[in-house]
């Protein structure tokens, strides 16, 4: 009974930025767990590759081409997307601006600013406001956002990523109030995450480490379990939380 529970099979996950260093894992994780996933992004080769590798191994894959910087793309591709499968039972926002520029509130140029907010939260609000309702009028689902501790702490220097982040967040916890009780809506917050295997990590994550009850940095297929945990029935009665995935940083 209760392993069923965490069963996605018949499940459709639409994930974006599903094919970066944690997107590809939480792509992997999900199909795994029987549901078919959906990859969007503009990287069609990295699609193309990574929905191979997950029907190779026995998952079910596709994947849709959209610039999730365009409102109107996005609107387009999630309207495409229901038509054809009729329903969307997961969406998992993890998509973040191929380039990124650190700086302050001083010295952030606009065009960065407009990166960051367009693929982070933009993109996120084009996609809430076409599919949220039609999944409450369906059969309901799961929105999962992938955030960042520097959405909820400011970090010197990233005022443009932080406030995108946070401000993801904030509209995820709308969602779930709005479109409740037959849609769920959660934020995923990793902390220290190693991208690959054996990776030292930047100055400023090592330095961090003693902050960290863990004792070391996570890894990509340790924001997994959580995942999956809030895409099915597991979760049936969490909305509008942020889980932190931090080793227990103090």
């Amino acid at each position: 009974m209760y392993k069923e529970m965490f069963d996605l099979s018949g499940k459709v996950a639409l994930v974006t930025g599903g094919t970066g260093a944690l997107g590809s894992h939480l792509s992997k994780g999900l199909a795994e767990a029987g549901a078919e996933v959906i990859l969007v992004s503009r990287a069609k080769a990295r699609q193309e590759a990574l929905a191979t590798e997950i029907r190779d191994a026995g998952g079910a894959c596709n994947s849709v081409t959209c610039d999730l910087s365009d409102a109107a793309d996005v609107d387009r591709m999630c309207r495409e997307t229901w038509d054809r499968r009729g329903r969307i039972d997961v969406i998992v926002h993890n998509a973040v601006p191929g380039s990124s520029f650190n700086g302050g509130i001083a010295d952030t140029p606009q065009e960065a600013w407009d990166s960051q907010t367009s693929v982070i939260y933009g993109s996120a609000f084009a996609m809430f406001k076409t599919l949220c309702p039609k999944m409450a009028e369906g059969h309901g689902g799961s929105i999962i956002s992938v955030i960042s501790s520097t959405g909820m702490v400011p970090q010197k220097g990233l005022v443009a990523y932080g406030m995108a982040k946070g401000s993801l967040m904030l509209l995820t916890k709308y969602a779930a109030q709005e479109f409740g009780p037959k849609v769920r809506a959660n934020c995923i917050s990793p902390g220290t995450i190693a991208t690959t295997p054996g990776s030292k990590g930047t100055p400023t994550g090592d330095a961090i480490l003693p902050r960290i009850a863990a004792g070391r940095r996570g890894t990509s297929e340790e924001c997994v379990g959580v995942t999956i945990f809030l895409a099915s029935e597991a979760s049936s009665y969490i909305s509008g939380q942020v889980y932190l995935i931090d080793g227990g940083r103090f």
